[in-house]
């Protein structure tokens, strides 16, 4: 096959297509077993190389599981008469085009089960009447040991009363809220009370019961938000609070009233927290009563953040929690016959009190 200089002019605007297959049993082709099994198909933007005398298109890397089954496939509008070669690690495949419904030409390249020995650069050469050009692949085989699903955490959003839910995790999780705005014991299970939204910002911060979630080619993770109920009873059996010294800390405190004419106040230690580690929140419910929240938060913990977090309502009994801090104990060397050199974890965990 012979390849000569031509103009971009001269060239068709073509179109690369990534399809996904199920699980198929073949290993290499160049038309799949069953069509119908594909599960996406995504278009891989092929560019036209600016430089080079030769006309060479070039599409997004692509990036597969192993074992995954997908096919290449160049779309040709009005090809005319056409002659092709795949190339791949200077192997020559056979190449048999077929025209789709819309009279285009369907170049394709199947490759069921990807092993590592199928990854790498794939040619195909196209030879018209009109016009020769190549277009190049670039298959490789995703590295899922770098995967990582990190449980998500908090953050205020800037110049706004909204949390941010993040996670930081490989490849990018889809985040979602999931919310209660019931008042009530409702917010369990698959209650008609409970909401999902996959948007990162939440604003409806006044609900029973706030998670926020991340999900990957992992799994799912979530996170709740703690909360400190004036309004409830103090459990028997209080919950409890692990945090590792470096991580977001966030305590929602929240009580209902009558009316508006009552405040709530943290503390640490008995001291009143700074300003700009907390913000608070109001609203009325459907039956005229006043909702509060107040939050205290930290965005990264240290020991000196360790105490009881106390708060405290004009109208309603206080709460206090025991927040310490989860830590490493580095042994030194010079102990070596003394106690084991492993790190010892400091465990964390909330006391509740109730105050008057």
């Amino acid at each position: 096959m012979i390849f000569q200089t031509i103009t971009n002019q001269d060239l068709p605007e073509i179109k690369c297509v990534l399809i996904n297959h199920g699980n198929n049993d073949s290993s290499m082709g160049t038309s799949p077993s069953n069509p119908m099994a594909s599960e996406s198909r995504e278009d891989l933007a092929c560019a036209l190389r600016p430089e080079g005398t030769e006309a060479i298109y070039e599409a997004a890397t692509v990036q597969v599981d192993m074992a995954a089954s997908i096919t290449l496939q160049v779309l040709v509008p009005t090809p005319g008469n056409t002659s092709c070669l795949w190339v791949f690690k200077h192997s020559h495949l056979n190449c048999q085009p077929h025209f789709d419904l819309q009279n285009r030409g369907v170049f394709s390249m199947v490759i069921l089960k990807m092993t590592e020995t199928q990854a790498g650069e794939y040619r195909l050469l196209i030879q018209s009447a009109a016009n020769n050009y190549t277009v190049l692949f670039t298959v490789s085989i995703r590295n899922t040991l770098l995967y990582t699903l990190r449980k998500p955490y908090f953050r205020k959003m800037e110049n706004q009363d909204a949390l941010v839910c993040i996670s930081e995790s490989v490849p990018e999780p889809t985040v979602e809220w999931v919310f209660c705005d019931s008042q009530s014991d409702s917010c369990r299970g698959e209650s008609p009370a409970v909401v999902t939204k996959e948007e990162s910002v939440l604003h409806e911060l006044f609900g029973t019961d706030i998670r926020c979630c991340a999900r990957n080619e992992l799994g799912r993770e979530c996170t709740k938000l703690f909360t400190i109920d004036l309004n409830q009873t103090p459990q028997t059996t209080p919950p409890q609070l692990f945090l590792k010294v470096g991580e977001p800390l966030w305590i929602r405190c929240k009580a209902i009233h009558v009316n508006h004419g009552f405040g709530l106040s943290w503390e640490l230690e008995n001291k009143a927290l700074e300003e700009g580690s907390y913000f608070e929140m109001s609203t009325y419910s459907t039956n005229r009563t006043m909702i509060r929240i107040l939050f205290a938060f930290v965005s990264s913990v240290g020991r000196n953040d360790t105490g009881y977090y106390t708060c405290s309502s004009s109208e309603h009994p206080s709460k206090s929690a025991l927040v310490t801090i989860l830590g490493l104990k580095h042994t030194h060397k010079s102990d070596v016959h003394g106690p084991s050199l492993e790190n010892h974890f400091l465990v964390s965990k909330v006391a509740w009190t109730m105050g008057t």
